[in-house]
């Protein structure tokens, strides 16, 4: 008899909701793509304050893309905030922002992916 090996579940932040259904398998040799998207509310604030909780989910669910909404930078924020994440997540060599021009620190997007694009 073979002893099955349990997966080590990561936990994650209490402020992540998790679905208590468990998630399918996926078979072996199976190609797959995930991509994960979260409000930020403020990149800067996140890396700053709580750079371990976001490296913990990225741990957990192993994403291809990371898109984040609402990081608030301006242009000039984004050369530091892109050496803090690829410094905090080095398997995610491309990291792209998109600022809003008309109303500075207002909403705006980051992608971030495994890829190198």
């Amino acid at each position: 008899l073979k002893k099955k090996t349990k997966k080590t579940k990561v936990e994650l932040p209490e402020i992540i909701p998790q679905d208590p259904a468990p998630r399918q398998p996926i078979p072996g040799g199976t190609k797959t793509f995930k991509a994960i998207s979260w409000n930020v509310a403020g990149l800067r604030a996140l890396i700053e304050k709580q750079p371990e909780m976001f490296r913990k989910i990225v741990d957990a669910e192993q994403p291809d893309v990371i898109a984040l909404q609402e990081h608030k930078l301006q242009d000039a924020h984004v050369e530091d905030l892109t050496k803090k994440l690829k410094a905090l997540l080095p398997e995610y060599p491309t990291v792209t922002f998109a600022c809003s021009t008309v109303k500075k620190g207002y909403s705006g997007v980051a992608v971030l992916c495994k890829a190198r694009i």
